[in-house]
């Protein structure tokens, strides 16, 4: 196996044992969450989860992103990356104290805005902490972290919604204490107060790392238009009761992008070193084929048995969310493969590409939200999710592909496209599940054999290298 490909899988390893632990854990919790909050509990506190998602990338300028693109640069010094972006931090403190009375006027979130506050630059700090980890080549570390964050948050929700029945306030404060020890303990541990102390203050590195995260303000913001903006209107037009049904029915989706997550964590890395290397075309089409087959089989798969994991997995107020979720799960599946082809924008340094990509596709989720929500409900929402995604994701491809030679099976990638828009469309619909699950499957199978073939022999040369060792 080539050794970018070996490389690519180790670090992918690494990240799933950080990611994995975090990103499962709030599955996990669910059911907590479910049978110890009332859906109106539920949807207040991810409404205010849903604010910092918005406000962050404007207070922070998405400047982590800059790290870690940046800090792996060859000509420059990692500890001056650092210090760039700790200045940005403080003018972040600054505008997130000065901005929180005026968020604080939204009624629903005025109860929580001091709460939302410290999330956000606890958030903030993580994500620079997190991302300097990787360019010191620290991921081992970095998956521990992550994985030690995940044991506090589970502990605090435990405490905090179990046992004393804190709802709402339980909910935010078991993840911001969470994260405010864990951004702690790697300043320190990490001696980060060192790098910046041996770190020399450039004025044009600031510049350009500015530059470069700017357009991403813009491209995170549409990204929560397509991802959020709904809830705030099936709040606004439904009530918090829809909110927290819609909000459930999402969690499973979002077991797609944890996969996602991992990857793109080691996928960033490893197209950067390509690039800056040999910019192998062939590569590049190699990972997208057999990254577009794991999402979509993960989309068909869940999909499948996702109303009888339903019936076990929440409470039994929260079950007719079930409905929503197969339009959801396709919804991220598409987001998936627009995700992939987003990493090219920050390797070749062309993010307002990944800024106007996204702002279409946050404008037609906007108005079609506010034309079908009022009409069918939460239904309206959906369509309109996986529109955007669908639309962001070849949209995408078709940009990306003018600066790189990526090679696509056009007629598997169709079939694959139109096997799971009809599986979740006919499952949401509850007609012939059974029918339905099989039937998908059984055509997914055939249409991927050769993708499913690679993968075993993949596994089979890991684990025979595995026994050597």
């Amino acid at each position: 196996m080539n050794s970018k490909y070996k490389s690519l899988i180790k670090d992918t390893g690494i990240f799933a044992l950080g990611n994995i632990g975090s990103k499962l854990i709030l599955f996990v919790l669910m059911p907590l969450y479910t049978n110890f909050m009332t859906t109106e509990e539920y949807g207040t506190a991810d409404l205010v989860l849903t604010f910092a998602r918005l406000l962050i990338p404007i207070v922070s300028v998405v400047i982590q992103d800059a790290v870690l693109r940046f800090g792996m640069m060859h000509d420059l010094r990692e500890e001056n990356v650092l210090l760039c972006s700790g200045a940005v931090f403080l003018a972040t403190v600054i505008v997130t104290v000065t901005i929180t009375p005026i968020v604080g006027l939204y009624e629903p979130v005025r109860p929580w805005r001091w709460h939302l506050c410290i999330y956000m630059l606890m958030y903030t700090a993580c994500q620079i902490e997190f991302a300097y980890l990787k360019v010191e080549n620290k991921n081992r570390k970095y998956a521990l972290y992550s994985i030690a964050q995940t044991a506090l948050l589970c502990t605090f929700s435990i405490l905090f919604i179990a046992k004393f029945h804190l709802g709402v306030r339980g909910y935010l404060e078991s993840d911001i204490i969470s994260g405010l020890l864990i951004a702690g303990v790697i300043f320190f541990s990490e001696k980060l107060w060192n790098s910046l102390r041996r770190a020399s203050f450039d004025r044009h590195l600031l510049i350009q790392m500015l530059s470069f995260s700017a357009p991403l303000v813009l491209d995170k913001i549409s990204w929560w238009i397509i991802h959020s903006s709904d809830k705030i209107m099936i709040e606004f037009m439904l009530g918090a009761t829809a909110l927290g049904l819609y909000t459930v029915a999402s969690k499973i989706p979002s077991l797609i992008n944890v996969v996602i997550t991992i990857f793109q964590n080691a996928w960033g890395i490893s197209s950067i070193r390509e690039m800056e290397s040999s910019n192998d075309s062939e590569y590049y089409s190699t990972v997208f084929r057999m990254y577009s087959f794991a999402t979509f089989c993960a989309g068909v798969g869940v999909i499948a048995v996702i109303k009888p994991f339903m019936t076990i997995y929440v409470g039994k107020s929260f079950f007719e969310a079930w409905q929503y979720t197969p339009l959801l799960i396709a919804a991220a599946v598409f987001s998936s493969i627009s995700a992939y082809f987003e990493t090219f924008y920050a390797t070749l340094k062309k993010t307002t590409h990944s800024m106007w990509t996204t702002l279409i596709c946050a404008g037609i989720n906007i108005i079609t939200n506010y034309l079908l929500i009022q009409k069918i409900g939460v239904w309206g929402a959906l369509v309109g999710t996986v529109l955007s995604y669908f639309l962001i994701a070849h949209i995408r491809m078709a940009d990306v592909r003018r600066y790189v030679n990526l090679q696509i099976n056009w007629r598997k990638y169709v079939i694959n496209v139109i096997l799971l828009m009809a599986q979740s469309i006919i499952i949401s619909l509850n007609y012939h599940i059974v029918g339905a699950a099989v039937t998908s499957t059984v055509i997914f199978v055939i249409n991927n054999l050769e993708e499913i073939f690679l993968l075993i022999r993949v596994g089979k040369s890991i684990l025979m290298k595995v026994k050597k060792n």
